[in-house]
């Protein structure tokens, strides 16, 4: 399992969306403290601004959520996951200890790979 990846080529990263917001919320200040006519402004009204930008808001904290959601089961594969590692460690220890013939240890393979010169197997993942 590889390193935890969206397929996603994102436009913005998370701080340059936090600047887009952070300006937002600098010019809609603005804004207010101005006049009515320059709240209405074509293409820029007020209204729609503040609309855009607690959207965008209501986004990133959604995806924050979502990431604290995440954390706790990323904890438990890999715990689970050193549990798995240390039991096949040992069950690896153990099936060489016992090996009788060279059959058994073309089984060992298939979980080690080819056994190197000298009887000695060296695990693919160790």
């Amino acid at each position: 399992m590889a390193d935890i990846f969206v397929d996603y080529d994102r436009k913005f990263t998370d701080w340059e969306i936090n600047e887009l917001i952070r300006r937002a919320v600098d010019t809609l200040s603005v804004m207010a403290q101005l006049n009515t006519a320059f709240q209405n402004l074509p293409g820029i009204e007020m209204a729609g601004y503040t609309t855009l930008t607690n959207t965008l808001k209501d986004l990133v904290k959604q995806l924050d959520d979502l990431i604290k959601e995440i954390k706790p089961i990323l904890e438990q594969l890999d715990a689970q996951g050193h549990l798995l590692d240390v039991k096949n460690q040992a069950a690896l220890k153990a099936l060489r200890g016992l090996l009788q013939s060279s059959e058994q240890v073309d089984l060992l393979d298939q979980i080690t790979g080819p056994t190197q010169q000298g009887g000695q197997t060296t695990p693919s993942n160790p």
